[in-house]
């Protein structure tokens, strides 16, 4: 009997600890995916990069009726009433259709975009992103 019983606690204990090490092992790879995030840079894009000139081609005339700049927005006094985040767009093309698809979707009164770029050290590639503000 008092074998068993130490046999049942042997397994228990050895139980204990691989489950123990296996929580400890996915919050280190937790930490690590959190490392590698940190290892990037973002640039707000201003109106004078070629990057958002593109991106102000593609967009305003497809929604010239809907898209405001910022400055716009300000002086027009509008109300944001949502913002959303499109992220990891290889280029201005795609950031832009990503963008669309949800303004179609979401038919604000006016909207402005916010783009960035950033820059992975780890892999040396740019990828764009937009706060996009919808307005009423």
């Amino acid at each position: 009997m008092n074998k068993a019983v130490i046999g049942l606690l042997v397994a228990t204990v050895s139980f204990s600890t691989v489950a123990q090490e296996s929580i400890e092992q996915h919050h280190l790879d937790i930490a690590m995916e959190q490392l590698e995030q940190v290892e990037a840079s973002i640039v707000v894009l201003d109106s004078g990069d070629q990057d958002h000139i593109t991106f102000t081609a593609l967009t305003a005339p497809r929604f010239r009726d809907v898209y405001v700049n910022h400055e716009a927005a300000k002086e027009l006094e509008l109300k944001v009433t949502k913002h959303f985040l499109v992220q990891n767009q290889h280029n201005v093309e795609s950031l832009a259709d990503a963008i669309a698809t949800q303004i179609e979707v979401d038919n604000p009164t006016f909207f402005s975009v916010k783009m960035h770029r950033e820059y992975n050290r780890i892999n040396g590639h740019y990828k764009l992103g937009a706060k996009v503000y919808e307005y009423q």
